[in-house]
C-alpha cells in the first residue's frame, strides 16, 4: 500500500500543470455554434425567398425587361434548395451559385468602368463643343446668306454685319447650352460609374465572399458560424436595401393610387402601380434573405 501511495504521488508530481491559458480555454471559452448547411439551405425562409424572387423575374418579363443574370440567380436558388431538401452533396449546387455571383461581381466592375470612361469621353467632347459650334456658325452664316450644304437662302433686309453679329450671338448661346447639357450628362455618367464601383466593393464583394464560404464548407461536417465569411455585413446591407426599396415602392404605390384615373392616364397609373408592387416583392425577398442569414449564420450571443 505504501508503494502504491508513493507511485501515485510521483505520477501526480510528474503530470503537467495546466497553464492559466489552458484553464481559461477549457472553462470559460464558449463553444462555437455548428451549422447544418442542409438544414439552413432547406429552410422555409429560402423557399419563401425563391418564390418571391421568381415572382419578380416573372413580372419583369411583362415589362419586357429580361435579365439573364436574374434568370441564372433564380435557377441557382432553386437548385441549391432542391439539393438541400434531398440532403444531396451541395458542392455542385453551391459551386453553380458561386459562379453566378462571381459573374455578376466581374460584370459590375466592367459596367462601372464603362460608365466612368464613357462619362470622361463625353466631358472631353463637351470641352471641344464651343470650338465646333463656332466653326459651324461660320459655315452657316456667310455674306448675308444662310448656307447649308447646297442650300443657299437669302435673308432680306439684313446686312452682312448684322448677320455676323447674329452668328456670333448664336455661336455663344448655342455652344454654352450644348456645353452645359453634354457636360452634365458626362458628369452623371461618371457619378453612376463611381456609385456602381462602390456598390460592388461594399456589397457585391461581400456577397461573393459569403457564397464562396458556403461553397468551401459544402462538405465540411464541422461547419461553424465563424467559417462563413461576411454574413453579418451581407445581412445588414440586404436589410437596409430591402427597407429602402420597400419605402420607395410604398410611396410610389400611394402616388399611383392617388392619380386621377381619366382617359389615357388609366394605363399609366396601372403601370406605375404594377411596378411599385414588383418593387415591393423584391424588397420583401431582400428582407427574407437577411432574416435567413441572421437566423443561421450570425452567432446568437
Amino acid at each position: 500500500m505504501d508503494n502504491d501511495n508513493i507511485n501515485n504521488n510521483e505520477n501526480a508530481e510528474l503530470a503537467p500543470t495546466p497553464t492559466p491559458e489552458q484553464k481559461t480555454e477549457n472553462v470559460f471559452a464558449p463553444k462555437k455554434e455548428t451549422i447544418s448547411l442542409h438544414a439552413a439551405l432547406s429552410s422555409p425562409l429560402i423557399l419563401a425567398f425563391n418564390i418571391l424572387f421568381t415572382l419578380v423575374f416573372a413580372f419583369s418579363l411583362f415589362k419586357s425587361n429580361f435579365n439573364p443574370l436574374m434568370l441564372l440567380g433564380m435557377i441557382g436558388g432553386w437548385v441549391v434548395y432542391g439539393a438541400a431538401r434531398k440532403k444531396s452533396d451541395l458542392s455542385g449546387s453551391l459551386g453553380y451559385a458561386n459562379v453566378v455571383v462571381k459573374i455578376h461581381y466581374v460584370l459590375q466592375y466592367v459596367l462601372a468602368g464603362c460608365l466612368f470612361l464613357g462619362g470622361a469621353a463625353v466631358t472631353t467632347m463637351a470641352a471641344l463643343m464651343p470650338e465646333f459650334v463656332n466653326e459651324f456658325s461660320k459655315d452657316v452664316f456667310s455674306g448675308g446668306y444662310v448656307i447649308y450644304g447646297d442650300l443657299k437662302i437669302t435673308v432680306v433686309n439684313i446686312s452682312e454685319e448684322a448677320m455676323k453679329e447674329i452668328a456670333d450671338f448664336l455661336s455663344v448661346s448655342v455652344s454654352t447650352v450644348l456645353w452645359l447639357i453634354v457636360m452634365a450628362f458626362g458628369a452623371l455618367m461618371m457619378l453612376a460609374g463611381i456609385i456602381a464601383l462602390l456598390i460592388n466593393i461594399l456589397f457585391t464583394r461581400k456577397v461573393s465572399l459569403f457564397v464562396g464560404s458556403l461553397r468551401s464548407n459544402a462538405t465540411n461536417p464541422e461547419c461553424t458560424v465563424d467559417d462563413i465569411k461576411k454574413a453579418r455585413a451581407v445581412k445588414g446591407w440586404l436589410m437596409f436595401v430591402g427597407i429602402l426599396v420597400a419605402v420607395v415602392s410604398g410611396l410610389a404605390l400611394v402616388s399611383a393610387s392617388g392619380t386621377i384615373i381619366t382617359g389615357s392616364s388609366l394605363v399609366k397609373a396601372v403601370s406605375h402601380q404594377f411596378s411599385a408592387v414588383v418593387s415591393g416583392i423584391l424588397a420583401a425577398s431582400y428582407i427574407v434573405l437577411a432574416t435567413w442569414i441572421k437566423k443561421h449564420f450570425i452567432p446568437q450571443r
